[in-house]
């Protein structure tokens, strides 16, 4: 899938119109061109199925990386069957928003790494450059705890400091997005059959696990899926994800458990059963493996 990237121009601070976490049952939401604010999504549970008025039409997986933009030719609507979380930040503020790619940023710093340059008494305003999606990664995984970061940090603040709490990590954010795109532009010039390759694969597999999430999965059932050996998509998406493919899997279904727990009354090892985890005792061990924490600590330390 290709990634657009965008050039940002901030005249004035942003203002945080909604920070938070949701989930629902088949969920819908239609973005119009007459939306003003920036969105930036991570997608936790469920896979999203998105229309533009364009006519195309994309699949975004689980903990991949959303910026939707106010622009008359992104208006899309977006749907996904079954259960479905994000977490999402919205905000406003003067700004300009342009495409972009890497003849311009290069036009603009004379090097993708000189960004400080951006910014000159002739044109003052703040520069950033955003993404329209990363597919999950190790990138997108810093992404989504820094949306997790501001959003924590926006909602627990004391009221009078909500909005200063909130836009200090949100710019953070803005840095990261920023250096990623960098980034990614950069490797885009360079042709790589098996970084592509690797890609695809990577994909492939966490939209096969989002879509058997209730089911016991293991490697090999996800490698016949894909065609290729266990060998070499354990090693492929490991060097992508910065992770083992088990491991994944088993913070997959640990995240739709605490979803669970939290969102829908359901006790602990009925989740697990839920996402073809039987074994109780093995649920509470897995749980503090990933997490270092029973569940119930857990709980108790995010209430």
């Amino acid at each position: 899938m290709a990634i657009n990237f965008y050039l940002v121009k901030i005249r004035s601070v942003p203002r945080i119109l909604f920070a938070h976490g949701f989930h629902t049952e088949n969920y819908y939401y239609e973005r119009l061109a007459q939306y003003h604010h920036i969105e930036i999504s991570s997608m936790e549970h469920g896979v999203v199925h998105r229309s533009y008025n364009s006519g195309l039409r994309i699949d975004i997986p689980e903990n991949a990386i959303s910026v939707q933009f106010p622009l008359g030719d992104r208006s899309f609507s977006q749907s996904c069957d079954g259960y479905h979380s994000h977490n999402t930040i919205g905000f406003i503020c003067d700004y300009t928003v342009s495409k972009i790619d890497k003849e311009k940023i290069t036009e603009l710093t004379g090097s993708v790494n000189n960004l400080p340059s951006w910014n000159t008494p002739d044109d003052p305003d703040i520069c950033f450059i955003f993404p329209d999606i990363l597919m999950p990664s190790a990138n997108a995984i810093k992404v989504r705890n820094l949306c997790r970061r501001v959003i924590q940090e926006f909602n627990t603040a004391n009221p009078a400091f909500q909005q200063l709490s909130g836009v200090s990590y949100l710019f953070l954010l803005f840095k990261l997005l920023t250096e990623i795109s960098c980034e990614l532009i950069t490797e885009q010039e360079v042709p790589d059959r098996f970084a592509r390759a690797y890609s695809l694969y990577t994909k492939q597999a966490v939209l096969y696990i989002s879509d058997h999430i209730d089911e016991k999965i293991n490697v090999g059932e996800i490698a016949d899926h894909l065609g290729i050996s266990v060998g070499y998509l354990s090693n492929i998406f490991k060097h992508e994800m910065g992770q083992t493919l088990v491991k994944y899997i088993n913070g997959a279904k640990m995240k739709k458990v605490i979803d669970l727990v939290q969102h829908n009354n359901v006790i602990f090892s009925q989740a697990g059963r839920i996402v073809g985890i039987e074994d109780a005792h093995y649920l509470s061990r897995l749980f503090r493996k990933l997490y270092g924490v029973s569940f119930r600590e857990y709980i108790d330390h995010s209430n």
